[in-house]
């Protein structure tokens, strides 16, 4: 290993992939949120901590010979954990454990606390904490250069309804809400709503949602993957959530491609709940 130099990568769940699916148990947590879903802290966290922890532990080390990092293709692809760490106990005999210096587990509170106050903003409820006794989908669509969205798809006995919201202003970035000496003022004030209505999609509508789900088997991708490992500046935050009384699951992506399963569910919501001229990105 005289010509290697190993080097961490920041290893926040914001990288490729991170290692929960299917469903979690529901946290029944009193001190998190009132039976009906509400947070009891403008602070909570709206998502499990497990989904935006890194288990994954992405490892990639420099050739000065080659100057190439490997386990990065020219295009800035990423390789998996599994390939890299067996070309590197390959390459050098040795086991994984020896390599355990050069990776660690990370929990992203940036992305928790900003997707959270977001939805609180929103004035929506946790869905991971309670099950409610009846099918929820969420499509929380965050973007760069435009207002946050949230579309809501429910099924209870008495039919099926679609909740469409619209902010219309940018809430605080999680730097921002920990800084009351700067941003108090602002922290506690309420935002309005360009778009806050609901209304009645027919059963035919909702199967469409869930039929789509299934055949693109939403529920054993991975909780996180970011375009290009890492995300970006300019584009959007992604964010599915299914509340049903098998569990809760959550997934997100970062301006998901065309033509993919989270694309494919994003778009599908955007199309039932009515929304026009909105950018897609």
């Amino acid at each position: 290993m005289k010509w290697v130099k190993i080097i961490l990568l920041l290893l926040l769940p914001i990288n490729c992939m991170a290692q929960v699916w299917g469903f979690l148990p529901y946290k029944n947590d009193a001190a998190l949120s009132d039976k009906k879903g509400y947070p009891l802290d403008s602070f909570a966290y709206y998502f499990p901590v497990a989904s935006f922890t890194d288990s994954v532990h992405w490892l990639d080390y420099f050739n000065p010979k080659s100057g190439l990092h490997m386990g990065m293709s020219v295009d800035g692809d990423c390789t998996p954990r599994a390939i890299l760490v067996d070309e590197l106990i390959h390459k050098y005999n040795a086991p994984v454990d020896s390599f355990s210096d050069y990776y660690e587990i990370k929990t992203d509170s940036f992305l928790l606390s900003w997707f959270s106050f977001d939805l609180y903003k929103m004035r929506e409820p946790v869905l991971s904490n309670f099950f409610y006794g009846r099918e929820i989908y969420r499509f929380t669509w965050l973007r760069s250069f435009d207002y946050p969205v949230m579309i809501k798809i429910e099924k209870t006995s008495e039919g099926c309804t679609i909740t469409t919201k619209e902010l219309a202003e940018q809430p605080l970035l999680p730097y921002e809400i920990l800084a009351p000496e700067k941003f108090g003022e602002k922290k506690n004030s309420n935002i309005s709503f360009i778009i806050d209505h609901s209304k009645r999609i027919t059963d035919a509508d909702f199967r469409s949602l869930t039929t789509l789900i299934d055949s693109v088997h939403l529920y054993a991708l991975p909780s996180i993957v970011h375009h290009n490992c890492h995300g970006g500046n300019d584009g959007a935050e992604w964010i599915l959530e299914v509340q049903k009384a098998d569990g809760y699951y959550c997934a997100y992506r970062w301006s998901p491609n065309k033509n993919t399963p989270f694309n494919d569910v994003g778009q599908l919501m955007i199309k039932l709940s009515g929304l026009r001229h909105e950018r897609i990105y």
